[in-house]
């Protein structure tokens, strides 16, 4: 009976101990706190890919980035990401992100890149669908036999309130016209800087190579009907963001796509400095870009 009372005082003196012992912990210098929730300062840069010397997003957002084959190399500015015809990045939004990425609006789109001229279409960056089709905005290099001259091509589908049903426009210009080409001069085999805008306030897009305006504020939709802000089917949307392919050669398996879909390749080459804004940049600012090797 005696080990036992010993026993029960002991262990009761242990519990009378140990709370103050915490108590007396949080009174510390400094005092010990957890790790607050992470709620990121705003910023329109929402995905930043300096690319030293991996995939990591350098915004204030938490996305969770995924390089698919590739190497970082030394490059343009520092290392640099070098592709194959099978290699890409996805960039998955933070839950928190997903809604404001559903009601876009504008984007900008801005890289660096070094590569060959193209055998074939060659995807750009996709913003995907669930079903892995051909995703909500689309940019890549069409196949062409004019030098160094790049032929870009873009198609972009919105889901705003006032069209619930959803709507859909090319960016497929291949003459010279009074308001620009997206037949681009002088990109491949040397670093060249691309910037693709869209204002949704004005429907109107916009490539810049090296800075200045190629294509200057082409309407998207009609004077009647302009195409808008961008909104997307939330059913069919996550928030990824392909960089250097196009969406469904990131899970592309089945035939419900056009040939050419399904059997687009990666850019292949090298590209760097990626930077994704939901909203459009101002002339200036695409200027700054490139002047500042951004």
């Amino acid at each position: 009976m005696k080990k036992i009372k010993t026993s029960i005082w002991f262990t009761f003196a242990v519990a009378l101990i140990f709370p103050a012992a915490c108590f007396q912990d949080l009174a510390q210098e400094p005092p010990f706190s957890y790790p607050p929730n992470y709620v990121p300062q705003y910023s329109p840069l929402k995905v930043y890919l300096p690319m030293d010397d991996d995939e990591k997003n350098a915004s204030n957002y938490r996305f969770g980035m995924t390089a698919i084959g590739g190497n970082f190399v030394d490059g343009h500015i520092g290392k640099t990401f070098e592709a194959t015809e099978n290699d890409f990045i996805v960039a998955a939004p933070p839950a928190s992100l997903v809604d404001s990425l559903l009601q876009l609006g504008s984007f900008t789109f801005s890289f660096w890149i070094n590569a060959p001229r193209p055998d074939g279409v060659r995807g750009i960056m996709s913003i995907a669908k669930k079903d892995h089709t051909l995703g909500f905005v689309n940019f890549y290099f069409e196949n062409n036999n004019n030098g160094d001259q790049a032929y870009i091509k873009g198609y972009l589908r919105s889901y705003p309130p006032e069209t619930p049903a959803g709507k859909n426009t090319w960016i497929d210009v291949g003459s010279v016209q009074p308001e620009g080409s997206s037949r681009v001069e002088g990109v491949w085999n040397r670093w060249t800087h691309l910037v693709f805008r869209y204002n949704g306030e004005t429907s109107k897009f916009s490539i810049f190579k090296d800075g200045v305006a190629v294509l200057n504020d082409r309407l998207l939709g009609s004077v009647a009907a302009p195409f808008g802000k961008l909104a997307f089917d939330p059913t069919q949307f996550d928030g990824k963001i392909v960089f250097g392919a196009l969406a469904p050669k990131a899970g592309q398996t089945s035939g419900t796509q056009d040939a050419w879909v399904v059997n687009a390749k990666a850019i292949e080459g090298q590209y760097d400095q990626i930077r994704f804004y939901n909203k459009a940049l101002s002339d200036t600012e695409i200027a700054g870009l490139y002047s500042s090797r951004e």
